[in-house]
């Protein structure tokens, strides 16, 4: 018999992380996640639930042993919208349906009229969408499911809302030439714009400047809510132990913010050097990894240029920047970009145009409520 209870003590949390155990042990491409990370985004001190949103998490036991897990939120910005993510069970659409049944109803009774799944109750560059192609292993903070996945949302009604893409970016196959030959002919016309790397002695101006790029660069999308630069600053010093600053660039126009790239090494990588998850006493170890070991391989967090400066060269030119701080790093070979979607085809061009290749999609899913009876 399958019961589906509330996640409210200790144990029950440690559960809800085990779910996992079960459902990839034998998965040569997994790499567990950051359970710390994950405990950090449902609890009060998301800024979110400070702000007024709300969560709610289950778990599904047979005979006292976890099968399954779910989580739900609402975001205090986007009244009547739900959400569903941290979803994992094994292949049993009944386990399934139960899971979806319970955050359903719990989402109702918030006043939600739609949801969305499986997303973060969060910023959209982690743990969004469910991964329908690709045969890499996860990056950091990227959802990574089984195949059986897509059938079992699909069943419960859940139809897709937008795709996002992966690309890979191989040093092997970039595109070099034409880049610095667009490049040097926009520095010799006497482009305008100035690019600067991240620097922590400066890191407010930055934690700004990348508040003002994302909000003005992402604001058109659906569901988008804004971040503070309290935010973005926060996020800075919490990755900061990972970070290559030289690897993370921002265009400006004299003062304002107009463009950024930024990439951090794949903390993924640093937890499979210490057998996948980050416990309390291996810990130790990173921060030696990070003083001896660089990562082969980047992940994107973000790419983008803020609407009045598309089509005037600050896309080519950040990536030419960045192109030339790479090479000083000759043990990173690739980099993955994430959160490109299938409604940016102007992006997906440019990544077309510099020889990067599709290495994974994410779908996200939405279903809208029947009015009730």
């Amino acid at each position: 018999m399958t019961t589906i209870v509330p996640v409210r003590t200790r144990a029950q949390r440690k559960l809800f992380h085990r779910v996992t155990d079960r459902i990839y042990h034998d998965d040569p491409l997994w790499i567990p996640y950051v359970e710390a990370d994950i405990e950090h985004i449902l609890s009060e001190k998301n800024p979110l639930v400070q702000a007024g949103g709300r969560f709610e998490r289950w778990l599904a036991l047979q005979d006292n042993e976890p099968v399954g897990r779910i989580a739900a939120f609402i975001h205090p910005k986007r009244p009547g919208i739900g959400g569903i993510g941290f979803w994992e069970t094994i292949n049993d659409p009944a386990i399934n349906h139960q899971l979806f049944l319970t955050a359903e109803n719990w989402l109702r009774q918030q006043g939600a009229v739609r949801v969305e799944a499986p997303i973060n109750f969060g910023d959209r560059g982690s743990y969004w969408g469910l991964r329908i192609e690709g045969t890499t292993p996860p990056t950091f903070q990227e959802n990574y499911q089984p195949p059986y996945y897509r059938p079992l949302i699909e069943s419960e009604g859940y139809t897709e809302l937008f795709r996002q893409f992966t690309y890979h970016i191989s040093k092997k196959t970039f595109n070099a030439d034409r880049l610095l030959r667009v490049g040097k002919a926009l520095i010799q016309r006497g482009h305008p714009f100035q690019y600067r790397p991240l620097s922590f002695d400066d890191v407010e101006r930055f934690a700004r400047a990348a508040a003002v790029i994302y909000n003005e660069g992402w604001q058109h999308l659906e569901g988008f809510a804004p971040i503070s630069p309290a935010q973005t600053r926060a996020l800075l010093e919490q990755i900061r132990p990972i970070l290559i600053p030289d690897l993370i660039w921002f265009a400006f126009d004299d003062d304002r913010p107009v463009g950024m790239i930024v990439m951090i090494p794949d903390f993924n990588l640093y937890l499979k050097k210490i057998g996948g998850r980050l416990r309390w006493w291996n810990k130790w170890l990173l921060p030696l990894l990070f003083r001896t070991y660089t990562p082969s391989r980047l992940k994107g967090l973000v790419f983008g240029v803020v609407p009045d400066y598309h089509n005037r060269g600050v896309d080519v030119m950040l990536v030419y920047h960045f192109y030339h701080a790479i090479m000083r790093y000759p043990k990173i070979l690739d980099a993955e970009l994430a959160w490109i979607g299938n409604f940016n085809p102007r992006m997906q061009r440019f990544m077309e145009n510099i020889h990067s290749t599709v290495a994974k999609v994410h779908a996200t899913y939405q279903k809208v409520f029947e009015p009730a009876k």
